[in-house]
């Protein structure tokens, strides 16, 4: 029987064999796009079915928990309806709002959006993934089922997807159409994408920076990037940048959404240690390599100007804190670029340096997002690795956020 078959059938009854059984395909066989392709949303399936069953464990109810609360009213609607109902005043989310009500009224059940959205960013960045290293000329499947394993417990953290939908969603939507742009895809396509993920969370248009990585020199990149950085010590640089936007009922909103500052957060220190090792790995991987190597000034680029879109926004330490948590993409390419060069021993080394600080980044936030007593966090499956392993996909969809 073919993979594509076995897969879903196998899900049904144990999701997580079924993504363990999926990641040892990918790296032991030699298997078609197709049933690539089928692992990834088989993999990615199981993340959604698992934020599928978040509970709140905050004395107050976290961001997920809110939402549900807000789509909530439109369970048993039909969905066409439930659309109609909306209202237009939430301009901001354009998408979310309408797409997170037609999958709340498709499926009766408000948990569905979790499942939804925290699949599709796995998803999109998988793909993502694959098409950089077929793009970059380095595509293996074992080196890009070591890119996914990296990716999945290490760069992606699962606890920060699922609670923040809208910022994961975006994200996730925002670099798989600019991945399309990177790999000279249909520039109609780009932008219709780029538009749904500001639909979704207007915080990447701040990334819009990035679509000018190739006019911008290397090292002036550097340079600036460190100006900003000492500039944002003490000045609210994105403040200055707002005061410029016209007015009007969009920017209006768009403004009090970066209105929320906190000059005095000591928690920002590991999530400035997130860029410093993302810029970092990528300025090594540079100096180490060809300068001329268009591609290569091209990716550092990119890392950079992201860069100095993180530190612009130093002093809106949400908008900070969530473009260093959903900096996965810019951790993928950075991997992809080692692997392409892993046959110099110092690029191995630097990218395991990269990865483990990635994974012990990744242990803090699961550790701190459902172990801390009375802490804002969650629980998925009731927090148990048991439950986790052994349930069927009925036992995970039977779970009730509000029990």
């Amino acid at each position: 029987m073919r993979y594509y078959l076995i897969f879903p059938v196998l899900f049904l009854f144990c999701p997580f064999i079924a993504f363990v059984v999926s990641l040892i395909v990918l790296f032991t066989r030699n298997i078609s796009e197709r049933e690539t392709t089928l692992c990834l949303v088989v993999m990615s399936m199981f993340w959604g079915i698992l934020a599928f069953t978040q509970k709140s464990l905050a004395t107050e109810d976290t961001d997920c928990i809110r939402y549900y609360g807000s789509f909530e009213y439109f369970e048993g609607w039909s969905p066409l309806s439930a659309i109609a109902s909306l209202n237009l005043i939430e301009i901001l989310n354009y998408i979310f709002s309408p797409v997170s009500v037609f999958v709340v009224a498709f499926t009766h059940n408000v948990q569905s959006i979790s499942f939804f959205w925290t699949s599709l960013v796995y998803l999109l960045t998988f793909l993502s993934m694959r098409r950089l290293m077929k793009y970059y000329e380095c595509y293996e499947q074992k080196k890009f089922a070591q890119l996914v394993l990296i990716m999945t417990f290490c760069f992606l953290a699962f606890v920060q997807i699922s609670e923040l939908l809208k910022n994961s969603a975006a994200f996730a939507v925002f670099f798989y159409a600019f991945t399309l742009y990177v790999t000279n895809r249909n520039r109609f396509v780009v932008w219709i994408l780029v538009l749904a993920s500001i639909g979704i969370h207007s915080s990447v248009i701040m990334l819009l920076p990035l679509f000018f990585y190739k006019l911008v020199n290397t090292k002036m990149a550097l340079i600036v990037a460190i100006v900003v950085f000492l500039l944002s010590l003490t000045v609210d640089i994105i403040d200055v940048l707002m005061n410029l936007l016209p007015s009007g009922v969009y920017f209006d909103l768009l403004l009090e959404r970066f209105a929320d500052k906190d000059y005095g957060s000591s928690g920002t220190l590991h999530y400035i240690a997130i860029q410093i090792s993302m810029v970092g790995t990528a300025f090594y991987l540079w100096f180490k390599s060809k300068r001329n190597e268009t591609q290569l000034l091209e990716a550092v680029n990119i890392i950079m100007l992201y860069f100095i879109v993180c530190i612009v926004n130093f002093y809106q330490l949400t908008a900070f804190l969530r473009f260093s948590i959903f900096s996965h993409w810019l951790f993928g390419l950075i991997t992809i670029w080692y692997l392409k060069k892993s046959y110099v021993p110092s690029y191995k080394r630097m990218m395991s340096m990269m990865i483990i600080f990635m994974f012990f980044m990744t242990l803090r936030w699961t550790y701190s997002r459902t172990m801390v007593k009375g802490g804002y966090c969650s629980s998925y499956m009731d927090n148990s690795i048991t439950n986790i392993i052994f349930s069927t996909s009925y036992d995970y969809i039977c779970v009730d956020y509000e029990k």
